[in-house]
Parts: C-alpha cells; sequence; structure tokens
C-alpha cells in the first residue's frame, strides 16, 4: 500500500485518462458518487492484532461505513516462529479486501504516529 499511497498526482490523473475510455460513463458516475461520501474525519489503529481474520471484517465494516482512513501497526517482534509467517500472511490477505480504503501498513507504534 505504501507505493500506492506515494503515487504522484501526475501519475495518477495519466492513468485514470488512460483507463476512462475503458468504463462506462453510468458506472464512472457510480464511483464518483460513492468515493465523494466516504469521510476522513475519522481513522482507526491496529496493533498488533493476533487474528488477521478480525482485521479483515474490521476492514469490511469501516468501508460500509464509509470510513476511508485505517492503519494496522504489525510489529514483528510480537510473533514468534510459524506465529510469524502466518501473522504476516494474514495480515496482507486482510488489508487486501479493502481495496477502496486507504490502509497503511507500520512496524511499530512510533513509526505510526
Amino acid at each position: 500500500y505504501g507505493e500506492m499511497s506515494s503515487l504522484s498526482p501526475d501519475v495518477v490523473a495519466r492513468s485514470i485518462a488512460a483507463l476512462a475510455p475503458y468504463v462506462r460513463p453510468r458506472r464512472l458516475e457510480r464511483i464518483d458518487e460513492v468515493l465523494s461520501r466516504r469521510t476522513g474525519r475519522a481513522r482507526f489503529l491496529f496493533e498488533n492484532p493476533s487474528n488477521p481474520s478480525n482485521v479483515w471484517a474490521c476492514l469490511r465494516t469501516l468501508d460500509s461505513f464509509g470510513v476511508q482512513h485505517a492503519d494496522v501497526i504489525v510489529d514483528p517482534g510480537e510473533y514468534d516462529g510459524k506465529a510469524a509467517v502466518m501473522q504476516k500472511r494474514g495480515m496482507r490477505t486482510a488489508m487486501g479486501s479493502a481495496v477502496w480504503m486507504t490502509v497503511r501498513q507500520f512496524g511499530s507504534a512510533d513509526e505510526a504516529l
């Protein structure tokens, strides 16, 4: 997600212009309508979740309420052995479920703040 959030406005504008001919006008209106209703006034933070499935469910709920921003802290030191691998894999899956949201991942609380 870091790569997507760091795209320059010029790259975003050129990408939209390149894809626009392939999107029907009514669909584009609907996308604009939905995105205009999102709120940036709230931000949610998940710190070292023990179950990535719960994060996924929470992100879906936040998305359904129009919340735009969520942050996730995954401190690798909090997970050992196989749990660490499963946790990281699960978090990537959970974060991928919120494609319309701005989800940032951090390695520590200090980085997030």
